[in-house]
């Protein structure tokens, strides 16, 4: 693999603006070469020139391949002449009339089918010795260590001998890494020193996780003399020992702090305020605290573009700098080393060890770095493939069945089952979808698992994903097929395997047993969870950007009141009995409360944060909802049009078009004019399809002007209007991911945030207080502390997890008054 493909696979996407611009440098490297090779060329042009100029006509001129192995001189000796004695030479010799060769004259025609046997052959004339036709030696190849090895190649005693004798070009090349060593150097210490900090606050913790802990076992101790009076029962002297043994690890762990918590009391001003309930709590944060900071430890930086580039260099300049470079410029930079950084990792991993795993630094080591190992999927994709094989068939089988008219007379539910089959399949298409999602935003290496706060430990490759959303599709596609095909009538009717999926479905999503990925299931339970309950917890990004996915599944939530309905009344004549037009408040209850959860979402990131643009936001959410109003009471007041259908295409609108520019200028920060794509932005991850921009914009517009399907009043089914418009909208918002995300990751980029800044478990209220003056030395122009950074001062108190993941709208009113004009690049 190529160095630059290697580099643009492993390096740390939210730093790439601070790493060595490597490509950068092949360019100057490039441009060198080409002067080299011009130079050369002029001067070859130049000395033929000469020599013509200097010799007699006709002495140099070019020969041919075939003359040049019959002769090896201008006088035209044969080559196989150099090795004759003299008498086996007159017999290779012609006479000068009838020389042939480069230098010799073409005989005539007589002369080539006839020679006379009477020519005698002749020596070269006596003042041409055969000794002194020698060959030239052979062509030595130089590979990239003869460049070191030639003597005759220039060195220099000191990098600046060597600034001063190159030509212009190389002395760019070497001004351009000088540029991106310091560029590197430099984020590599605000790195270093933000680790240093971090570190002493991490051990500042663990002293109080330590006085907290003698606290916890100090209470143990006070609730269990008070069983000391009970008598205890007998048990056999097999069990008592299996039992000690057991539990004999952590007692000798807690034995000495216990010991010391008795003869020696805590401090007062130290552990006595912490309720020793919270132990357990405190603990479990202060564990992801060290995970996050150990990540942050081993995304450390190397010199590897630096030693790739000055091997190129060399090898197209001939100047053996390689060692001279280092030894000046790079040896004694912070990135050069990283003992500092493995001294913070080992020093982590002892206190890691002793405090959670009982001095087992081994252990310990691999808990901190269980995010790192790379396991193979290949069973995963064997499975998510076998089962949307499954599927397939039944999908076509069912579907086929469906088709026939005389399916259709011996249902009369026919239409109403097939517009649940369309409700519950929308969804799970979509589940397959994001799953397409997450293997562009991998590939592309976006760093979703970070935008989406997902814990590295039990976090599913996108291979893995697929499982839930491969078995949802093939039993919901049997489910069809059973239904349409009534295999088990009159036993089972074909009204039953709906309602058995979604049993199914809720079986699976809430299955308490590690099967299935639990981890990642329980946390999109959860999510969901949360969503029911808006405006009691932090809003984060994933919170929103669920939000945001059902606002795209209302064709599925506003046909729960007809499922519901059908399954509790009966399905005989069920589209008249349920239709929502009667009951058409319970539809815009269901069909607006994706965006009444968005609005409330809003509304809280208001009042945590005080910004206006959640507000704004909130309004394209209230719009939605009172078109979607009514829509409803313009189908209830028969759909003819009037004034409840002229208020609906005006809100609708309006709507659309506050949806529309939303998307475009906050949600995706596209439509900036300084981008070099026009209508674009200046940095797009997906650049090498930038014609995928264009598309996303028009199709995003159009698609978001879909409610114009229910306009036209024909004899156009309903429910088939219905479909179309749900199934538009799935396609929308799987393109709208893509880009929403990768805004997403820019703006993460744009600050270098690649860990989580977790909440501590502590917070020292009792803190002596600094001196202002040496505030206001340490503050920048504006205001700001320079050092240590925010994400340090984050650590030293417990913040909402609000501030630690900044919205794409916010970052959009900066971007719009001032744009960061950082080099582009790669660093390593």
């Amino acid at each position: 693999m190529k160095f630059a493909r290697y580099l643009e696979d492993t390096q740390i996407q939210e730093w790439k603006k601070k790493y060595i611009d490597y490509k950068g440098l092949k360019k100057h490297i490039a441009a060198i070469r080409k002067d080299r090779e011009a130079n050369k060329t002029s001067e070859r042009k130049s000395s033929w020139s000469i020599r013509n100029d200097d010799s007699p006509e006709g002495a140099f001129k070019p020969t041919s391949p075939s003359s040049r192995r019959r002769t090896s001189t201008v006088t035209g000796t044969p080559a196989s002449a150099l090795n004759k004695t003299p008498k086996e030479t007159s017999q290779l010799t012609t006479s000068p009339h009838q020389q042939y060769g480069t230098s010799g004259t073409t005989p005539p025609l007589h002369a080539r089918t006839k020679r006379s046997p009477s020519i005698r052959m002749q020596l070269p004339p006596p003042h041409e010795p055969l000794e002194t036709f020698t060959l030239p030696p052979p062509a030595r190849s130089l590979n990239e260590h003869d460049v070191r090895a030639d003597p005759t190649r220039p060195r220099f005693e000191t990098y600046a001998a060597l600034l001063a004798s190159v030509p212009p070009l190389e002395r760019n090349f070497f001004d351009y890494l000088d540029a991106q060593v310091d560029k590197a150097e430099m984020f590599f210490d605000e790195r270093y020193r933000e680790a240093a900090v971090r570190l002493s606050v991490l051990k500042e913790q663990f002293a109080e996780l330590a006085q907290h802990r003698r606290a916890y076992h100090n209470s143990l101790i006070i609730r269990s003399s008070r069983w000391k009076a009970l008598p205890l029962p007998k048990f056999p002297a097999q069990v008592i020992q299996s039992a000690v043994t057991g539990i004999a690890r952590h007692l000798l762990a807690a034995r000495d702090e216990i010991e010391q918590t008795v003869t020696h009391p805590a401090d007062p001003s130290g552990s006595s305020h912490r309720d020793p309930e919270t132990y357990q709590s405190a603990k479990k944060e202060l564990k992801q605290v060290v995970l996050e900071y150990h990540r942050f430890l081993e995304l450390a930086l190397n010199v590897t573009a630096i030693r790739k580039s000055l091997k190129k260099f060399e090898k197209a300049t001939q100047h053996n700098i390689h060692e001279l470079y280092n030894r000046e410029r790079v040896e004694n930079l912070s990135i050069s080393s990283d003992r500092g950084i493995k001294s913070m990792i080992d020093e982590i991993e002892k206190m890691y060890a002793s405090r959670f795993e009982g001095g087992d630094l081994k252990k310990a080591r691999n808990r901190l770095r269980m995010w790192s190992r790379q396991k193979t999927h290949h069973f995963s994709t064997f499975r998510s493939g076998l089962l949307i094989g499954f599927a397939i068939p039944a999908l076509i089988i069912g579907s086929y069945q469906a088709s026939r008219p005389a399916v259709k007379q011996e249902l009369p539910y026919w239409g109403a089952l097939l517009e649940v089959y369309s409700a519950l399949a929308i969804p799970v298409v979509f589940s397959l979808l994001i799953g397409l999602n997450m293997i562009t935003w991998a590939k592309k290496r976006l760093n979703y698992v970070f935008i989406f706060e997902l814990d590295l430990r039990t976090v599913m490759d996108p291979r893995e994903y697929f499982e839930i959303p491969s078995f949802l599709f093939m039993t919901l596609s049997y489910a069809y097929m059973l239904s349409f095909s009534r295999v088990f009538e009159p036993r089972i009717s074909a009204t039953a395997w709906p309602i058995a999926w979604i049993v199914l479905f809720v079986v699976v999503m809430i299955d308490p047993f590690p099967l299935m990925h639990s981890h990642s299931r329980f946390w999109l339970v959860w999510n969901w969870s949360k969503l029911l309950m808006p405006g009691l917890y932090p809003v984060e990004f994933a919170d929103f950007w669920m939000g945001d996915q059902m606002c795209s599944m209302v064709y599925t939530l506003s046909r729960l009141y007809f499922m519901g309905c059908a399954y509790s009344v009966g399905w005989n004549d069920v589209t008249n009995r349920c239709n929502m037009g009667r009951n058409w408040i319970a539809g815009v209850l269901l069909a607006s409360l994706p965006s009444l959860i968005r609005l409330i979402q809003c509304i809280k990131r208001y009042v945590d944060s005080r910004n206006y643009i959640h507000l704004i936001n909130g309004g394209k959410y209230s719009s939605s909802i009172i078109a979607a109003g009514l829509f409803f009471n313009w189908r209830n007041h028969g759909s003819h049009p009037g004034r409840h259908y002229v208020a609906w295409v005006f809100f609708s609108a309006v709507s659309s078009v506050y949806t529309s520019g939303w998307d475009l200028l906050m949600d995706w920060s596209l439509l900036q004019s300084h981008s070099t794509r026009r209508f674009l932005r200046p940095e797009l991850l997906y650049g090498d399809y930038y014609p995928i921009y264009y598309f996303a914009i028009i199709s995003n517009v159009l698609i978001r002007f879909v409610w114009i399907i229910y306009a036209p009043l024909g004899s156009f089914d309903f429910r088939i209007r219905s479909v179309i418009a749900a199934t538009l909208e799935m396609l929308r918002r799987f393109q709208w991911n893509f880009f929403r995300v990768e805004n997403e990751h820019i703006g993460n980029a744009d600050q270098y945030r690649v860990t989580r800044e977790m909440p501590l478990p502590y917070s020292f209220d009792n803190a002596e207080p600094r001196d202002d003056s040496d505030d206001d030395e340490n503050d920048d122009k504006e205001g700001h502390p320079r050092e240590p950074s925010d994400a340090v001062e984050a650590m030293k108190k417990p913040p909402s997890r609000e501030s630690f993941v900044e919205p794409a709208t916010e970052r959009r009113s900066v971007r719009l008054t001032s744009i960061r004009s950082e080099d582009e690049g790669q660093i390593v």
